[in-house]
């Protein structure tokens, strides 16, 4: 299996793409997260525990040293290893 870090799951039963993501809102006072996605006018609404650990999670990787990135990392290896290779 590929890693796919632009593939999270959100729910139980729902895995989103973040590559097709615009926007990630939350409204704290309800308790809910909007996950707004590219060419869409309908959000995605997350309530109570989801919307919750989606919101820490989403903050955390925005806080860490290494932020979430919508490219896989594997990839990025290879790329980085071909262009050196071209360039000797």
């Amino acid at each position: 299996m590929v890693n796919k870090p632009y593939l999270v799951r959100v729910t139980d039963d729902m895995i989103i793409n973040l590559e097709s993501v615009a926007t990630i809102g939350r409204n704290q006072e309800q308790g809910k997260l909007f996950i707004c996605f590219i060419g869409s006018d309908e959000p995605l609404v997350l309530e109570g525990d989801d919307a919750q650990a989606m919101w820490i999670y989403f903050s955390s990787q925005m806080m860490s040293f290494h932020p979430l990135k919508i490219t896989n990392p594997g990839r990025e290896t290879l790329d980085k290893t071909q262009n050196s290779t071209d360039a000797d």
